[in-house]
């Protein structure tokens, strides 16, 4: 048995492809991650075209909040790759992100965060306690 540790040990031949860098590793998990979430995206799509009676799903929009910890762009292809064979394959799968709200204990004041990390806009306080931000939902669908 080879364990992975140990790919980088083992004799390689010419033309053999270089052992997997082990920095591959946190993309993949990452990617499993938005692959299983973009596989819920298109039952919740699917779901509704059904009841709606279409036939094809043209356009999904989709909310992600700040905190939301997905990235868009892999998230949005996996998407196109989990509605292969679906109503929705053809579909046109676009994302916004929206921001977060924060109270900052240092000077009271409330606000919305577009970006991390964050500091208070009144007084450039890192003393913040965030609220929402953490959604991700399905907008609305286009369909035929």
């Amino acid at each position: 048995m080879v364990r992975s540790d140990d790919v980088s040990t083992l004799p390689r031949r010419r033309g053999d492809a270089p052992p997997r860098c082990r920095r591959t590793a946190p993309f993949r998990r990452k990617t499993l991650h938005e692959l299983t979430l973009a596989e819920h995206v298109v039952h919740i799509v699917e779901d509704a075209a059904r009841r709606a009676g279409a036939r094809r799903v043209t356009r999904v929009r989709l909310a992600l909040g700040l905190l939301a910890h997905v990235e868009t762009d892999t998230l949005l292809y996996c998407c196109q790759l989990a509605a292969r064979d679906s109503l929705a394959a053809d579909a046109d799968f676009q994302a916004e992100r929206s921001p977060a709200q924060a109270h900052c204990a240092d000077c009271g004041a409330d606000a919305e965060l577009a970006a991390l990390p964050a500091r208070c806009p009144q007084c450039g306080g890192e003393n913040l306690s965030l609220q929402g931000g953490e959604e991700m939902r399905v907008i609305d669908i286009g369909i035929s």
